[in-house]
């Protein structure tokens, strides 16, 4: 993905969070290309009309240092969800939400181009059952609400990932370093220690339950229906548990 372009301010930087001598073979848009180069010897033009071209470069680049940071502390919060949902402690399971809206359908209509690959390709294999977790198609988790969804864990990433990261490079953006801290980079910090902290929470919750051979229900009704057997990281967690009691 890329931030869009304002012809008239918002200096262009893209979306990645490899550093500069990896970019260029792993990133989906390499922003080192000839032609963003040639876009940014543009903005440094513009800007250079009142302030310095070593200034305006100089301002760039550190823009582009605090996505990369940036994009760092969302993976750390999506890997943590990922891990949820593959140990199936996330509730409600998104095995058990409904289908994505119009997910059965818009592959029929749209084509891949429209789509995107992943999107289109998603769509066309599961009829739109996909799990509606991260940046893209989870953020229509937090237009819907019903028996749990979305989670307290999935609401602060959403937050994470689409207010406060964007706010904070709106802020860099414009040269407004409190909103670029207050508005956004302090928030995100926040969020992923509130992610850290409600994951280890289930995580404790689904080690008691599978102690006292209880069941994890999916629902907040007290579904009879039982999670899979939770997988080794659970077991990894309670041997700790028993090494320090």
């Amino acid at each position: 993905m890329r931030f869009q372009e304002n012809k008239n301010c918002h200096p262009l930087s893209e979306e990645s969070i490899m550093n500069k001598n990896e970019c260029k073979s792993k990133c989906k848009i390499d922003i080192y290309s000839d032609e963003n180069l040639e876009k940014r010897d543009k903005w440094i033009e513009l800007c250079s009309n009142c302030h310095s071209p070593r200034f305006a470069g100089g301002w760039l680049t550190q823009m582009d240092d605090y996505m990369f940071q940036a994009f760092k502390l969302t993976d750390q919060a999506q890997k943590i969800i990922d891990d949820l949902i593959a140990d199936d402690m996330l509730y409600p399971s998104p095995a058990e939400r409904d289908i994505y809206p119009g997910g059965d359908w818009l592959a029929d209509i749209l084509p891949a181009s429209l789509l995107g690959d992943g999107v289109w390709n998603a769509f066309k294999k599961t009829g739109g059952k996909v799990p509606v977790i991260g940046p893209i198609l989870g953020v229509y988790a937090m237009f819907y609400q019903g028996d749990g969804n979305p989670s307290h864990i999935e609401t602060s990433y959403a937050k994470m990932w689409f207010w406060y990261k964007l706010q904070g490079y709106k802020g860099y953006a414009h040269v407004q370093q409190d909103i670029m801290w207050w508005w956004g980079q302090s928030p995100m910090l926040q969020e992923l220690g509130n992610i850290q902290s409600e994951a280890m929470r289930m995580r404790r919750e689904a080690a008691i339950e599978q102690a006292l051979g209880s069941k994890v229900t999916h629902r907040q009704g007290g579904s009879s229906e039982s999670h899979k057997p939770l997988v080794k990281k659970v077991s990894d967690f309670l041997n700790f548990l028993s090494v320090n009691e």
